[in-house]
């Protein structure tokens, strides 16, 4: 369904401009009335049945008598100005799609459940990082391809499925809501969890979506396989996103095979040591047994990815697996900075439906060609 919106401002100007940009970026979600005059807004309230109303501080706009299952915000200058009767005051001044955020949210507090969903396209990949030892970077790695698919032009969602992860480690966006409250919709089989799920996803300035991490790191314990699986549904569903790029910690087990039905490739991230290449031994036969247990044809084709890689004599190849090549040591740098560095990576371009393996494998090269794809 389409939401609808009606806004009261004096400012002609900047109800033009609104719509303008709710009519190039949300036409299909969005319908908007605009409105200069209160007594023309407040018959148009209940005629058209509008979902959410907001109105100037300017203006009268007699709260009291507005219609069942209509939300309202006061329309104020200043995004610290509280408004006079309680109610929830939205700045004007701010950028565009956090005012649809806002009226989204609104919406969902006052009609109730609702099933609110793009109907787009499904997304192109669902690319799952994931390690079989601890320490390989494999959060990072994952960012920063989630971070050179965005540059690219991309629409891309980073989800941190990490029991302990935290995605604000490698980006941050404005928004009013995290993580948990994704969980407790899930968890609670919400009908409205699409709605939750747009209005959850913040934008780091490099154009990757994310969520804020839950507010404990018990909440993401909360969520066992057949609820990642409803989540993971319902992210496709969206036809928000080309790419999703899911960073999840390998365990056998229901969570794990879950992950594993959604993906279209799954990156191992390695040190290359011998332990960790024991580990991911171990873990590719764990995928052999999900495979045969599994209503799937196959199971998705599986890349290597050594990060941390100084081994001059080149990248360790595995059996069944095509190794994408090895990422640079980076010393002395905080997550978000080595995510940058990163993500200058040409082996990432791989993952993506138009990239090319064999090119990509070819560009990681050595350290001492130069290569590492950058």
């Amino acid at each position: 369904m389409r939401i609808r919106l009606a806004v009261l401002d004096g400012d002609r100007g900047y109800l033009d401009r609104l719509s303008a940009f709710f009519a190039a970026r949300y036409a299909e979600k969005l319908e908007l009335y605009t409105f200069t005059e209160r007594d023309a807004a407040l018959e148009c309230l209940a005629r058209s049945r509008i979902n959410v109303f907001f109105a100037s501080e300017a203006f009268d706009a007699r709260v009291e008598a507005l219609p069942k299952r209509c939300g309202f915000a006061w329309l104020t200058d200043s995004p610290d100005a509280g408004a006079p009767d309680g109610r929830r005051a939205v700045c004007k001044y701010q950028r565009a799609d956090m005012l649809y955020k806002a009226a989204l949210e609104i919406f969902d507090a006052s009609a109730g459940p609702a099933a609110v969903g793009s109907g787009g396209e499904a997304p192109r990949g669902v690319v799952m990082f994931t390690s079989a030892s601890g320490g390989a970077g494999c959060s990072t790695c994952a960012a920063a391809c989630a971070a050179r698919f965005a540059r690219a032009g991309r629409r891309t969602l980073y989800l941190n499925l990490e029991p302990l992860g935290d995605s604000g480690a490698f980006f941050s966006g404005v928004g009013r809501s995290d993580f948990s409250d994704v969980i407790f919709a899930v968890k609670s089989g919400a009908a409205n969890l699409p709605l939750k799920l747009e209005i959850g996803a913040r934008r780091d300035s490099s154009g990757v979506f994310f969520f804020a991490p839950p507010r404990t790191a018990l909440d993401m314990r909360e969520l066992n396989g057949d609820n990642l699986d409803s989540l993971l549904t319902q992210i496709e569903a969206s036809g928000l996103y080309e790419y999703i790029i899911v960073d999840a910690a390998f365990s056998p087990g229901p969570r794990t095979a879950s992950l594993m039905r959604h993906a279209t490739k799954v990156v191992f991230v390695s040190d290359g040591s011998g332990m960790a290449a024991g580990k991911l031994d171990r873990a590719c036969r764990e995928m052999d047994i999900i495979e045969e247990q599994s209503d799937r044809a196959r199971t998705p084709p599986v890349y290597v990815l050594y990060n941390k890689f100084s081994d001059d004599g080149g990248c360790p190849q595995y059996d069944g697996a095509l190794v994408l090549g090895g990422a640079p040591r980076c010393e002395h740098a905080d997550a978000a900075r080595v995510m940058e560095t990163l993500s200058r990576l040409h082996i990432f371009d791989a993952l993506a439906d138009d990239g090319a393996p064999g090119d990509a494998a070819r560009d990681a090269g050595t350290k001492r060609s130069g290569g590492y794809g950058i």
